[in-house]
């Protein structure tokens, strides 16, 4: 219920006006090889495409349909899926996995209090996806390894 009322919200007030859903984030690492960990980057939503443009340079743009895991934590243990490592943080982070064609990719942004719930509802309304929190998610005894291997 709560996934379709996001995704409802987020399409009525996508319609309602012709703004960018944009959100400035900071970019905490994943399979961007172009940006550095710690890179100021602006998250752009809409219905069709998931951007994520630093220094005015979109770095990847990613078919909304092909969000494959939407996740979020505040304090986070270990990977989300086998790409990226989020590390430990008391941040407010949110997550996801796209799969396109051959290319597989995630990444993992840090946000503002402020509009942490505002980018999970855009995600999760264009993605079709539930976020999982994954603060809650008892970490496994292979993760330090996956993660060890997700980085050369």
């Amino acid at each position: 219920m709560i996934r379709l009322f996001g995704a409802l919200l987020f399409l009525v007030s996508a319609s309602a006006s012709a703004q960018d859903y944009s959100y400035k984030v900071v970019y905490s690492g994943g399979s961007l090889a172009s940006v550095r960990s710690g890179a100021d980057a602006t998250l752009y939503v809409d219905p069709t495409v998931v951007r994520i443009v630093v220094d005015h340079l979109n770095v990847v743009s990613i078919p909304s349909n092909t969000i494959t895991q939407v996740a979020f934590g505040d304090e986070v243990p270990h990977t989300l899926g086998s790409l990226i490592t989020l590390g430990k943080q008391k941040k407010h982070l949110v997550g996801f996995t796209w799969a396109y064609y051959s290319q597989r990719g995630g990444l993992a942004i840090q946000c503002t209090a402020s509009e942490y719930e505002g980018i999970l509802l855009a995600l999760q309304g264009v993605s079709g996806k539930q976020a999982t929190n994954i603060s809650d998610v008892p970490a496994k005894a292979g993760d330090a390894q996956v993660a060890a291997n997700a980085h050369p």
